[in-house]
């Protein structure tokens, strides 16, 4: 056989594969994003090798009487899809009006969820941050671990028009629901990974869901 035949047919070969693994690659890229139709908009989401799904959203801003939109990248460990058998009462309109909102548990859950439920705390207090000015954790009862912590004492008895209480607890299941006008309870199975249920709390505050 012709050397310059043979080196042609591994030049083509070597062609086809590496074509073949770029779209193998490009079509598992595009298989990783998608399109969310949410209650408020149409949200772009990519999702990481490690399965986190970042959402692509935005806030528009008003300083000093100029309207500025500012986007946001946030990585959650949920997609939508996998949050839909989630009961949930509305709230986003007690939200948007609070002037403050607090993020409050037992803080002995703290140990018992190995750290979970503070992430899912932090998660939904990093995003309210960029709603709000005032966005405290806070401990349901006045214990030595609340006082090691520094938290104020907050239950939804103390929620008002002003301050919004959001309470993350254990529950027989995932759930979220309005525990009176002004508070909202975002409740989780024991064992469960309470991020279910702080990201859909995070998505509904966000307009996703």
């Amino acid at each position: 056989m012709d050397n310059r035949y043979l080196w042609g047919l591994i030049l083509v070969g070597i062609f086809a594969l590496s074509f073949g693994y770029s779209y193998l690659n490009e079509e598992e890229s595009i298989a990783r994003n998608y399109v969310y139709m949410g209650d408020l908009d149409t949200y772009e989401i990519k999702v990481s090798e490690e399965g986190d799904h970042f959402l692509n959203w935005s806030i528009v801003y008003n300083l000093g009487g100029i309207h500025q939109k500012k986007p946001y990248l946030t990585p959650y460990p949920y997609g939508p899809n996998e949050l839909l058998n989630i009961e949930m009462y509305p709230f986003r309109d007690i939200f948007q009006s609070a002037k403050q909102v607090y993020i409050t548990r037992d803080v002995y859950l703290d140990e018992k969820t190995d750290s979970e439920i503070v992430v899912s705390l932090l998660s939904i207090d990093r995003l309210v941050d960029k709603f709000k000015t005032d966005s405290i954790l806070a401990s349901i009862e006045d214990n030595e671990r609340s006082r090691q912590l520094n938290l104020p004492v907050m239950t939804c008895d103390d929620a008002n028009e002003n301050r919004m209480v959001i309470w993350l607890k254990e529950g027989s299941e995932n759930k979220i629901y309005r525990e009176n006008d002004y508070c909202v309870v975002g409740e989780f199975i024991e064992g469960d990974d309470p991020n279910k249920v702080a990201t859909k709390i995070a998505y509904h505050i966000i307009g996703v869901m």
